[in-house]
């Protein structure tokens, strides 16, 4: 219990966004991104289908920078449908929300080096949710992890930024309907969102395997704002209960307001 509650006041994370630190003091950002999610499912639990996935998405944003340190914030939501090339009948809605929340450090960086490495963690939450015909056929996936985050951000000019992200989640509390369809403990805690988003198995990269990548560049337009542009690509791997692999790909373009 104490495990699951510890899971549910960090609730999720994975790094966001700018690392220009160089002499850098400290800096605030707060942005928002909206995009577009292309990806590919298959989850036994719903149907032994591939599914396509496509729909809109949105990201708000905060990082706090500073000379040795970058922490972070961010909330991302999509939906849309999903879509089989077996039949058009078996069209469904997706919604997919993530929150991320983590710290990294700089290291092995040379004083005047324009890339800078970081490494860190974070608490990350995943949450995917899959309806049919109003909830005809249904299944989800929520997993709440501590990752493991490395950021390089490399200073290609006084405006313009190029930044990789990796995070990989090392202990996960897995969250699986026992089959498709409603069974007693579902019902019980319809009315308990708290225990229906903890209700599963603390796990490892055995039960569940997930990586996210996000590229991301920005160009300063000024010393109060800047834009962006961010292309992220993960895998969920997911082999308990009925399989679930989760191909994701996304793209944000975006604004930040420098504080």
């Amino acid at each position: 219990m104490l495990i699951r509650i510890a899971f549910i006041l960090a609730f999720t994370a994975s790094p966001s966004i700018y690392a220009q630190v160089n002499n850098v003091t400290k800096k605030h950002y707060i942005g928002l991104s909206a995009g577009y999610n292309f990806s590919a499912l298959n989850d036994h639990n719903f149907a032994p289908l591939l599914y396509y996935e496509r729909g809109k998405n949105y990201l708000l944003y905060y990082v706090g920078v500073s000379d040795k340190s970058i922490l972070s914030a961010d909330v991302n939501f999509s939906n849309g449908k999903l879509k089989t090339k077996a039949s058009r009948f078996f069209e469904s809605k997706y919604f997919k929300g993530e929150i991320d929340l983590s710290y990294l450090r700089s290291a092995f960086t040379s004083a005047n080096s324009s890339m800078v490495h970081y490494f860190g963690a974070g608490i990350h939450s995943y949450n995917h949710y899959i309806d049919y015909d109003d909830q005809e056929s249904f299944s989800f996936i929520m997993a709440h992890s501590i990752d493991f985050k490395y950021t390089a951000s490399y200073k290609l000019s006084t405006r313009n930024n190029l930044q990789l992200q990796i995070s990989l989640p090392f202990v996960v509390l897995l969250v699986r309907p026992p089959y498709n369809g409603y069974d007693e403990e579902l019902k019980e805690n319809r009315s308990n969102p708290f225990s229906l988003i903890t209700n599963g198995r603390v796990t490892s990269i055995n039960n569940y395997f997930a990586i996210s990548n996000q590229l991301i560049y920005s160009y300063s337009l000024s010393q109060r704002f800047d834009i962006n542009c961010k292309y992220k690509f993960g895998l969920v791997y997911a082999p308990i209960e009925e399989r679930l692999v989760h191909i994701h790909n996304e793209i944000f373009i975006g604004a930040s307001f420098i504080l």
